[in-house]
């Protein structure tokens, strides 16, 4: 057995969550770590063993494998933020994932004081099952709901104009300073609590910077790091283990990480987030250079990515390649902690979820398609082989789509303007959020993914697994709406007007785009379903910005004759509501005349939509009237 080498001198990596299995005696098997997490994990492997050999054993007996093993993790901390981990964490667990990041509860009182308080259902949680919970301190440019403004007005960061107007904070004010020290330091007072993160302010573009005296001479984000690490080194006067993270934005890379990052004592921990930069599913690096040379000395460095398509809405993809591709690179670049984004739960991204789990522990071990028929044998499917198959068939040609960059909204409004632009299409182009044909080198890739999407359907049929279906149904609605575009834009493009042949082209490519996306709206809705998904799905329903993009397709192509048949059948807006309507009243009644819209009886859909702001509203009752 080699429980020695978790003794030795030069133990392996992470050694307090490595472990050692092997026989016992003639009869037994012994599960060994350093520690509470290694022993864990052993039990999970042997739960694992366990599943694998059950089918075949007879009723009332265990059959126990016996096995000599080694194993410890590649990266130290590996989990998510946000999502659906805190009610999933056994399950989680199982996977040895070991990672949840907490927002604290934040407040700030009538006197000026800060509090602050850990969820403390999370850590208890967290404890039975081998997770380290961190606390977050919310986005310093978000704290306004905490009283923070209301009750110490001064702590806001002033405008060009010297008036304490902003959202950001102003980290030179003393009371700022005190409020963030208070958090900190309650939360370093509370049983086993560890580590706090602090996000930095994550949209200056928007909110701007302080412009007092200060924090014009030192830069916004330095007084924001100068301020976090001052208010931690007093609060560990009550912990002294406690540990601090300090979680970069976008905001920090727009002015420029290379500057700030050096800022930081190499005692605190460094997360990379980004909007555009983290939260991307391109087939480019991650890390940047200043953070790997930071976790290469042996600082410690953690990443946010995203195991989705787009952060905004909800859209299927199971892309174990991608998965492997992200987490190797943390793991050669020596980072400690990947907290993964996943929205609205874990059920929707399963196999993404899992691969980060196997990837994280063991970044160069199995292949994509054995992690992905690993995965498809503990969910049950039918035809496991066929579901390994699809995997790591339509996983790629998702990539290619999804690769594009940040957002849905995006990937459409670049597709409706280059075909209102009249632009010829740049295949075998761009970068993050720039460049839908970007991983279409040739009319011909195009035509191989498709020839991909009809191959992975018929391996999701066989699999048995509706929630495969109808993933590929999306996947292949994307890549025939970009088929579409492409066609379309490659006629728009010429110097001449399109000939009575081109005009009835432009008419079959739209109808195809009008179809596919329809089909991709229906399929998106039937795989949300067969997830068990309701309600959350993502900051904007996919289905609004494909509609739109829909309907502005056609616009374009109006002025030379061509329609689509199916405009009329979509959502269209027929009118909004201001803050200001609830100037006088909190309940309003709105009315729009929708004669126009009207083709005869039958049924109406109404559907709000929401657009922006902290606060909802409730929608109490519509109804179509007519007017004498």
């Amino acid at each position: 057995m080699a429980v020695g080498q978790l003794l030795a001198p030069d133990p392996v990596p992470n050694a307090e969550q490595a472990y050692v299995m092997g026989p016992w005696g003639a009869r037994g098997l012994l599960l060994c770590g350093l520690g509470e997490r290694g022993v864990f994990y052993a039990a999970m492997t042997l739960l694992q063993l366990l599943e694998a050999t059950a089918p075949g054993t007879a009723a009332g007996l265990v059959t126990i494998p016996i096995a000599d093993v080694l194993d410890w993790p590649d990266m130290a901390e590996r989990g998510q933020w946000d999502g659906s981990m805190v009610n999933d964490m056994e399950r989680m667990a199982a996977l040895k994932l070991n990672l949840y990041e907490a927002h604290a509860r934040l407040s700030v009182t009538p006197e000026g004081r800060g509090r602050a308080v850990a969820q403390r259902e999370f850590i208890e949680r967290g404890r039975s099952n081998a997770f380290t919970i961190v606390q977050i301190i919310n986005h310093l440019d978000q704290n306004g709901g905490t009283g923070l403004y209301t009750h110490c007005p001064e702590t806001r960061g002033r405008d060009a104009a010297g008036k304490p107007s902003l959202r950001t904070p102003c980290c030179a004010q003393p009371r700022m300073r005190q409020i963030l020290t208070d958090w900190l330091s309650d939360l370093a007072g509370q049983p086993d609590v560890s580590a706090i993160n602090v996000w930095l302010t994550e949209d200056i573009q928007g909110t701007g910077s302080c412009h007092c005296d200060t924090c014009a001479r030192a830069g916004q984000y330095a007084m924001e790091i100068d301020a976090a690490v001052q208010a931690w080194r007093t609060a560990r006067e009550r912990n002294t283990n406690l540990t601090l993270r300090i979680l970069l934005t976008q905001g920090t890379e727009w002015v420029g990480n290379d500057k700030l990052v050096p800022l930081i004592p190499p005692e605190v921990g460094v997360s990379y987030y980004s909007g555009g930069g983290s939260y991307n599913v391109a087939r480019d690096p991650m890390i940047p250079a200043v953070l790997a040379q930071r976790a290469a000395a042996g600082g410690w460095v953690g990443v946010y990515p995203t195991l989705e398509p787009q952060y905004d809405s909800t859209c299927p993809w199971s892309c174990p390649q991608f998965v492997k591709f992200r987490m190797a690179e943390f793991v050669d670049k020596k980072l400690q902690n990947v907290c993964a984004f996943v929205q609205p739960n874990n059920r929707a991204y399963d196999l993404n979820v899992t691969a980060s789990a196997e990837w994280s522990w063991n970044a160069h071990g199995r292949s994509p398609r054995e992690l992905a028929l690993a995965w498809a044998t503990r969910r049950g499917f039918k035809d496991p082989e066929a579901a390994a198959d699809w995997a790591v068939t339509l996983g790629p040609v998702g990539w290619d789509i999804y690769g594009y960059g940040i957002w849905f909204k995006g990937w459409f409004d670049e597709a409706v303007t280059l075909l209102r632009t009249q632009r010829p299409p740049q295949l075998g182009q761009g970068q993050v959020g720039k460049g839908i044909f970007r991983y279409f080198p040739s009319p011909a890739a195009l035509r191989k993914d498709f020839a991909l999407c009809r191959k992975a359907l018929a391996l999701a049929e066989r699999s048995g697994a509706s929630e495969l279906v109808e993933e590929t149904r999306v996947t292949t609605g994307f890549v025939t709406m970009l088929r579409a575009v492409y066609d379309m834009a490659v006629i728009l493009s010429s110097d001449r007007a399109p000939t009575d042949k081109q005009r009835l082209a432009l008419r079959d490519a739209l109808q195809v785009f009008a179809e596919a996306a329809t089909d991709t709206v229906a399929a998106q809705r039937a795989w949300l379903k067969s997830c068990g998904i309701e309600g959350g799905v993502g900051y904007t329903d996919l289905a609004d910005t494909i509609e739109q993009a829909s309907r502005e397709v056609s616009a374009v192509l109006e002025p030379y004759g061509v329609r689509s048949p199916y405009t009329a059948y979509l959502p269209r807006e027929i009118g909004k509501w201001e803050d200001t309507d609830f100037r006088e009243q909190v309940a309003i009644r709105k009315a729009y005349d929708v004669t126009h819209l009207l083709s005869g009886p039958g049924t109406y859909a109404v559907k709000f939509v929401y657009r922006g702001g902290s606060v909802g509203l409730g929608v109490s009752r519509v109804a179509l009237v007519a007017t004498m």
